[in-house]
């Protein structure tokens, strides 16, 4: 089946609250701005993988939490579609790196300057139910 749009529209591109389906399943619900996922919303990717945050021009950037297919789990500061400054990973195992990422990698873990700079409670990401996918 082909992709579908519902929401507003500016100019004749996506604009404002709207739910995207892709052709390969993935689902997108949130904000747009210029034809791109921008603000706030949730992307539940085709491969059971689910991303609740922030976004700017189609990427996750800022604030977000993401949870693989696999059950990996990121919570944290983003940039251009990649975990980038402080979050917090647990893998599917159970194994839990807390610090300081760049570019999708972990580069250092947590210290004293690092905790007092990461994100807290009121800056937590918008919860799946604000955001729920149909």
């Amino acid at each position: 089946s082909g992709e579908k749009y519902e929401g507003q529209w500016h100019n004749n591109k996506f604009s404002g609250l709207g739910y995207f389906l892709y052709t390969d399943g993935a689902k997108y619900v949130g904000h747009w701005q210029n034809g791109t996922a921008s603000g706030q919303g949730t992307m539940e990717m085709s491969d059971g993988g689910r991303y609740d945050g922030e976004f700017v021009d189609g990427e996750f950037d800022g604030l977000g939490t993401f949870i693989a297919g696999n059950g990996d789990k990121y919570t944290g500061h983003w940039a251009n579609g990649k975990e980038n400054g402080f979050g917090i990973l647990t893998t599917a195992d159970d194994v839990t790196y807390k610090g300081i990422f760049i570019d999708g990698e972990y580069t250092e873990p947590a210290n004293e300057q690092t905790e007092s700079e990461r994100f807290d409670s009121a800056q937590q990401p918008a919860n799946a139910e604000e955001n729920s996918v149909p």
